[in-house]
């Protein structure tokens, strides 16, 4: 479950910054950038912004924080 999520410019950078409040049977998380507002499933044009999956930290049901 998410709590939050938000991305804040930095610079020439972008931080992103979310939250969950459980993760139950989540392994990992990706990052994506796409342009416009979309729902549902990753668009065509989506982007990976990040080199790896950043593995979940949530465990026995419990929430995480991740930048």
């Amino acid at each position: 479950t998410l709590q939050s999520f938000t991305a804040a410019r930095q610079g020439a950078n972008v931080r992103v910054k979310w939250v969950t409040l459980t993760e139950i049977d989540t392994w990992s998380f990706m990052v994506y950038r796409a342009e416009g507002k979309h729902l549902g499933d990753l668009p065509a044009n989506a982007q990976p912004i990040m080199t790896q999956a950043l593995l979940a930290e949530g465990r026995g049901g419990a929430g995480h924080t991740y930048e």
